[in-house]
């Protein structure tokens, strides 16, 4: 099952400053990350929700408290070959123990190249320029691919998500 809406466990992730992801589906539903929170990690049940119930993701933006929403992706007819991660690093030398937080943003762009954004936190920013990568097995694996349909019926590709 995917989060729906900005329920308790929501609402503690964003008193914690944690940074979230939010996306908007091709039915209108709105699904947000709500991490620590299931077995398998929200972006897997995402996919699986998306491919099950013949939807795509349309929009994908990130919030976090204390700024506005801010879109990073948004194609009407479908997103594909996309992902989302997060992460936390700290600095060694920094006597402060400030732990710093970003979200990974990653689509396969015309290159055939993963370009990967960044939100960081306490910056509460956009990384300004996207990395580039090459695409390996285990980001390959992370890919919500939008699955392509010739007809209403068809059967001719796997309908689940890694």
């Amino acid at each position: 099952m995917i989060c729906t809406g900005y329920d308790q466990h929501i609402m503690s992730l964003l008193d914690k400053n944690e940074i979230l992801w939010k996306c908007v589906l091709s039915n209108g539903q709105t699904a947000i990350s709500d991490f620590d929170n299931s077995e398998k990690d929200p972006w897997t049940r995402l996919r699986h929700y998306c491919n099950n119930n013949g939807l795509d993701i349309i929009e994908v933006r990130v919030m976090c408290p204390g700024v506005p929403e801010e879109l990073i992706y948004k194609d009407e007819n479908g997103l594909d070959n996309i992902f989302m991660i997060r992460g936390v690093c700290k600095d060694l030398n920094d006597a402060s123990q400030q732990v710093y937080k970003y979200m990974c943003f990653g689509k396969i762009e015309q290159d055939n190249k993963l370009h990967v954004k960044k939100f960081y936190w306490p910056e509460f920013k956009l990384s300004e320029v996207d990395e580039v990568r090459n695409l390996t097995e285990e980001n390959e694996k992370l890919l919500y691919r939008k699955i392509k349909r010739c007809s209403g019926d068809c059967t001719c590709q796997k309908t689940g998500q890694s």
